[in-house]
């Protein structure tokens, strides 16, 4: 018997596992779906047609792998170079999907097919999370109904699982909007998802959900529903006032007393800026060096659970900054805004959606210092810009 594989097919559904993947426990699935993708891009199509379409897309593949490049370079002058090594592992994805994507023929629809099969996997994974969770409440195991507790069974930090979340509504929305899905089947699942948000409670996902929805709305209703999507986008911030997320705003612990959450935000990012006014200005400590003086600053303000915990600078362009100096700001800046200008030069609505709910996260969060964060960004922002959604068939 003769074995044939139709390559195609079996290309899109690679990519499509490994959209699933990202939100399942654990990253071992999650890697391993990436590895795949790239051997079997490999051998995909003629390495003088891969030469051909990523001449392209050369700018945006540039682009898109920067973060990736600054890893490299930083590994010349790290103190650590096994960590940097690690730092540069993990940011590998960016240039694997932006070589996989932007150096092949990809269907309009490949981002439709992806994209479903990530609200798939996010929608899976947090079953699994909900179910345990309702295993324990029944059997009086402890309640797992609330932040870090519920993530512990989801097996993701509760920030990135939120992001999946927010995406995902966002896509349905989309999907709404553009008539490719039924409300009737988009409304259960969103306010599922809703739901699981809440039991999460991460503050800056009801900020970027309802960022997200703006921008959305904007650019893809017209006349009165543009306005009434707006005043949705807002109320959607009374999420704040459940009790999940009022629990949120209680004062933080340090060794001083009880401060306010804003209170030890400002003094976790002026341990940061003064940790990166003691380290070289241009070319900073470099990645995975030792951070020991942050740590210590910490310890200065009595920041307990920073110190205890290691807290990173919870801000990807201060993270830059602590590892690649001035010349980190720069590229990040320079990254972001070129995606951006991108998306807004394509008109390309639910790729300005996404991608300012990541900027939002940004604000808060050292998003590419996890693997979810990495896969997930570059993943779907290579989609996004490389087959635009938005455009008209050719």
């Amino acid at each position: 018997m003769i074995w044939h594989i139709d390559k195609d097919k079996f290309f899109y559904w690679i990519l499509g596992i490994t959209a699933a993947s990202i939100a399942l426990p654990a990253n071992d699935l999650s890697s391993a779906t990436i590895i795949l993708l790239f051997v079997f891009w490999l051998f995909y199509n003629s390495w003088n047609e891969k030469f051909q379409i990523l001449k392209g897309n050369l700018k945006l593949f540039l682009v898109l792998c920067i973060p990736f490049f600054i890893q490299v370079v930083g590994m010349s002058y790290s103190d650590n170079f096994y960590s940097s090594l690690l730092m540069a592992q993990l940011a590998l994805p960016f240039i694997v999907y932006a070589l996989t994507i932007s150096a092949v023929h990809l269907e309009k629809k490949t981002f439709h097919f992806v994209m479903y099969n990530f609200v798939f996997g996010t929608l899976v994974a947090s079953w699994m999370g909900l179910g345990k969770a309702i295993y324990y409440k029944m059997y009086d195991l402890g309640d797992y109904f609330f932040y870090s507790r519920f993530s512990e069974l989801l097996g993701k930090h509760t920030t990135s699982f939120s992001l999946f979340i927010v995406i995902s509504i966002l896509f349905l929305f989309y999907e709404g909007i553009k008539k490719h899905l039924h409300w009737k089947l988009i409304v259960p699942v969103v306010l599922y998802f809703v739901v699981i948000l809440y039991f999460i409670s991460t503050r800056i996902s009801i900020v970027a959900l309802s960022l997200g929805f703006v921008i959305l709305f904007i650019a893809e209703l017209k006349g009165k529903l543009k306005w009434l999507g707006i005043v949705l986008s807002f109320l959607v911030v009374g999420i704040f006032a459940l009790p999940n997320f009022q629990k949120r705003f209680e004062p933080s612990g340090t060794e001083k007393g009880d401060i306010s959450d804003l209170d030890f935000r400002k003094l976790h990012w002026k341990s940061v800026w003064e940790t990166i006014e003691h380290q070289p200005l241009v070319l900073g400590a470099g990645p995975g060096s030792n951070r020991d003086y942050l740590y210590n600053r910490y310890r200065h303000y009595e920041l307990t659970s920073a110190y205890e915990l290691n807290y990173n600078a919870h801000n990807q362009a201060l993270d830059y900054m602590l590892d690649f100096g001035m010349t980190g700001l720069v590229a990040f800046i320079f990254m972001m805004v070129y995606l951006g200008y991108y998306l807004l030069k394509q008109r390309n609505g639910i790729g300005l959606a996404i991608f300012a709910m990541i900027i939002t996260y940004c604000i808060t969060e050292s998003l590419f210092r996890s693997q979810s964060g990495v896969v997930t960004f570059s993943l779907i922002m290579t989609l996004l810009l490389v087959c635009n959604p938005d455009r008209e068939k050719s």
